[in-house]
């Protein structure tokens, strides 16, 4: 993460929750639907 979305956010008046729920949670959805689908093939595997 860059400092300017940290400096953009603290300019529009977000707090550290905000900053967290509108920036940081939507810029690490493909790493989060990543870890989810090894996960679950890992999962899986483990029955098989």
């Amino acid at each position: 993460m860059s400092d300017e979305l940290a400096e953009e956010a603290c300019i529009d008046g977000a707090g550290p929750l905000r900053f967290f729920r509108e920036v940081l949670l939507p810029l690490s959805k493909t790493c989060r639907a990543a870890l989810f689908v090894i996960q679950f093939i890992c999962g899986r595997n483990q029955y098989l």
